[in-house]
């Protein structure tokens, strides 16, 4: 399932831990049906769903 590998990807890069990790996976989920390829693509950048929450839980 690349849905796993992207959300450890993303927590490791943002050195976030179990709350990151939840905000993240569910933009992911939201994210894989608009992009097709969101490893190769960046979501971090692309998808302000992802960061608006992160940003906000800081």
């Amino acid at each position: 399932m690349p849905a796993l590998q992207v959300v450890s990807f993303f927590v490791i890069d943002l050195g976030r831990e179990i709350p990151t990790f939840r905000l993240v996976r569910i933009g992911t989920i939201q994210s894989n049906p608009i992009q097709s390829n969101p490893i190769q693509s960046n979501p971090i950048q692309s998808n302000p769903i992802q960061s608006n929450p992160i940003q906000v839980g800081l």
